[in-house]
């Protein structure tokens, strides 16, 4: 059965900041777009942000954008460099707000697709990669239980703190905040990765893991 594309928003857009940008880990190179929510890794810090409720439907037909099927079992994955180009069009501030998403899915060879628009321009960008590779997050990501103090990679927290400042709730009132949670896995405390969250629109969240440091 065919599913319908998925409306990408500002704040699943921004997540290729997260992705692997090391030409040796193109496997990681990518956004992992699944039929609930969009997923980013470089292997230290891994992301996810669900979807938004904004229907696929409102987003404007253009011939230039070929007919788009969601994920259905299977993700869509886009590469950072398909993404920088189909989403460009979706940077500029509109008044309507869905000229603000860009819309991503297969098209009929199977190739992941990513388009936006501004209504005088269309960018379009594709990738023919399958993400067999990219890693289940969800394994990775701690449930909310235990603090336990840990050092962190600042360039890191930096990536994750100029994200919510961007796209989290409150950042245009400088209120911005990213929650942290820590767990003790026996002895083994600094081996343990954190759970981050950050608030979006919509009542979303990003949700994540970020490997500790030695400290």
């Amino acid at each position: 059965m065919q599913t319908k594309p998925i409306l990408l928003a500002q704040d699943q857009i921004a997540l290729t900041a997260f992705a692997s940008h090391d030409k040796y880990r193109s496997d990681l190179a990518v956004l992992n777009v699944t039929s609930e929510a969009v997923e980013a890794t470089n292997g230290h810090i891994c992301v996810r942000v669900p979807h938004s409720t904004m229907p696929a439907e409102d987003f404007p037909v253009n011939p230039s954008i070929p007919a788009l099927t969601g994920p259905n079992g299977k993700p869509v994955v886009l590469s950072v460099e398909s993404v920088k180009s189909g989403a460009r069009c979706a940077e500029k501030k509109s008044r309507i707000p869905v000229l603000g998403r860009a819309l991503c899915g297969f098209n009929a060879q199977g190739q992941g697709v990513i388009a936006s628009t501004d209504m005088e321009s269309v960018a379009v960008g594709q990738t023919g990669q399958d993400g067999q590779r990219f890693p289940v997050i969800d394994k990775v990501i701690p449930e909310r239980s235990g603090k336990i103090r840990v050092g962190l990679n600042a360039k890191y927290l930096k990536a994750i703190a100029d994200y919510a400042m961007k796209h989290g709730t409150g950042h245009e009132s400088d209120r911005a905040s990213v929650v942290f949670y820590f767990e003790r896995n026996g002895d083994a405390a600094e081996s343990s990765a954190c759970r981050i969250e950050v608030g979006l629109e919509e009542d979303r969240q990003l949700v994540g893991a970020l490997m500790p440091i030695r400290i």
